[in-house]
């Protein structure tokens, strides 16, 4: 199956997360069943920087966890019979490489 992209008003179809909770902005390139990769741009507007942290804003890795989640229920939905299935996602364990700040560009694979 070929791949395709998303822009953030088609990825809404697929995803049923919405503002200010979607952490998707644009998919670049989703094989149905197998990978998605799209990105973040995180702006100090975010809602969650003022408060996370005041002075030294970063993105809580909980929202980059479920950034990640997103972007796996848009290979799953994407798949044919899939679009409007609900769907969870659980974690057991993360690893955060670097504090995701603003101004910088979140990329999900």
């Amino acid at each position: 199956m070929e791949g395709f992209s998303l822009n953030y008003i088609e990825l809404q179809e697929y995803q049923q997360n919405r503002y200010p909770f979607l952490m998707i902005d644009h998919v670049d390139e989703v094989i149905p069943g197998k990978s998605a990769r799209g990105y973040k741009n995180l702006t100090l507007n975010e809602w969650f920087f003022p408060v996370h942290f005041p002075g030294a804003p970063i993105m809580p890795g909980v929202l980059q966890v479920e950034s990640l989640s997103q972007m796996l229920i848009i290979a799953i939905t994407t798949l044919p019979g899939n679009k409007e299935k609900a769907t969870r996602f659980v974690s057991e364990s993360s690893k955060f490489r670097k504090e995701i700040l603003p101004g910088d560009k979140l990329v999900i694979e």
